[in-house]
């Protein structure tokens, strides 16, 4: 099918430009390996006595707990969010600025535990049940905790709340950092669409499908020639979307392009593990799917027209929802903060949760907070991250949720 595009959003790509910065050639891999270049051992060297013990957690999971000399009594248990499958399981010592966050947390006097998973990609059931295991690892080593707080960032985030919502006597409150909190089958979608309309406006630049990925790298240089190159195909991709909340994020030219660079990386380097965990079936799907947004009508109609649909199987749809769908049910206090233009996992998944979270009756439990800038985790300086959680333990310090902790402009 022939579209034809007006020059109806050039002018989305001229927005913001004092911002922008020149495209990393590792752009699609930045969530992998991010935050805080801290060297490992740093603030035990600086603590003196502070004791560190690292192991294995079962078959192929490692893990390593942290406790300073002058120790508050209280544990954090971090989750750390995705790793691409072709990445060595490892424990994350520069993903999510682990490091400079556990490094804060320990001048604090907070003990910190972290593991890998067991494997890496979209481990959730993995990930729960190794971070919930860290606990016990904990008490056998060093007795047991006053309090347990649970942080996750990305996957961590799903992790974390997953452990929030079905062990809530087990821990004091968490803190959720650009999390999956709209639950997988939205995530999956969100990747799905921007793949399927890409596909319509840029027929066969990468062939496959959303699940089915061709073998060889990904064509990331052809990708970003082709968006670059056509403004109005470009403005075409970010103006159409199933949820205004679920949408390509940016503020100017080179954002635009970054989002769908790497929400299609993202794609091509991880379905075939999510499809792996459903067993070969699909879980994508867009079956009656009406694509809206800002786009002209007729351009609207014609991409309906055009993109591929695709129903998934009630296995997939099944293994998504205990992998994991968050109910919204809390009984201990949850900050979450986000950024507002995050192209991996839209903000929009903040709306969903929070609206879970009062249909349930349990809103009085949870702190949205929703902060202007560009970024997946990345978005959030390490000290950041800490400020998020001294808001955390005040909230269950004092019983009084708190104010939305206020960041400087990046």
């Amino acid at each position: 099918m022939s579209i034809r595009f007006v020059p109806f959003c050039a002018a989305l790509l001229m927005l913001g430009c004092g911002r922008s910065a020149p495209l990393s050639p590792e752009l699609i891999q930045a969530h992998a390996a991010h935050g805080s270049q801290a060297k490992a051992g740093r603030a035990f060297d600086a603590l003196g006595e502070a004791r560190h013990v690292v192991g294995s957690i079962g078959p192929g999971a490692l893990y390593e707990i942290s406790v300073p000399a002058s120790w508050n009594g209280d544990l954090v248990l971090f989750a750390h969010g995705y790793a691409l499958p072709q990445l060595p399981v490892e424990i994350p010592q520069n993903q999510d600025g682990y490091s400079g966050i556990r490094d804060l947390l320990l001048q604090q006097g907070f003990a910190v535990a972290v593991s890998s998973y067991s494997e890496n990609g979209y481990a959730e059931a993995e990930g729960a049940r190794q971070v919930h295991q860290l606990r016990g690892l904990f008490v056998s080593s060093f007795g047991r905790p006053s309090r347990v707080f649970l942080m996750g960032q990305s996957l961590g985030g799903l992790i974390a709340i997953d452990l929030a919502e079905s062990h809530s006597h087990e821990y004091a409150g968490a803190l959720i950092v650009s999390g999956v909190l709209g639950g997988t089958s939205r995530q999956v979608n969100y990747i799905g669409d921007v793949r399927v309309v890409f596909d319509c406006l840029w027929p066969g630049l990468l062939g496959g499908t959303p699940t089915q990925i061709p073998e060889g790298a990904f064509p990331q240089n052809a990708v970003i020639q082709a968006l670059a190159g056509d403004p109005n195909k470009l403005g075409a991709l970010l103006c159409t979307f199933r949820d205004p909340g679920f949408r390509l994020p940016g503020g100017n030219g080179p954002e635009f392009v970054q989002s769908a660079v790497r929400v299609l990386g993202f794609d091509w380097l991880g379905a075939g593990d999510l499809r792996g965990r459903t067993h070969g079936h699909e879980l994508y799907d867009n079956v009656g799917v009406t694509y809206g947004g800002c786009a002209p009508q007729p351009v609207l109609d014609q991409l309906n027209g055009c993109v591929a649909r695709f129903a998934a199987s009630a296995d997939a749809q099944a293994e998504m929802r205990n992998h994991y769908e968050p109910s919204g049910v809390l009984r201990i206090p949850v900050l979450t903060i986000h950024a507002e233009l995050d192209p991996i996992v839209p903000a929009g998944h903040e709306a969903v949760y929070a609206a879970k979270a009062a249909q349930s009756g349990s809103q009085d439990w949870l702190l949205t907070c929703v902060v202007p800038r560009y970024g997946h985790t990345e978005a959030f300086r390490p000290a950041e991250v800490v400020q998020a959680f001294d808001a955390l333990v005040g909230w269950v310090d004092s019983g009084q949720k708190p104010s939305c902790p206020v960041f400087p402009t990046p």
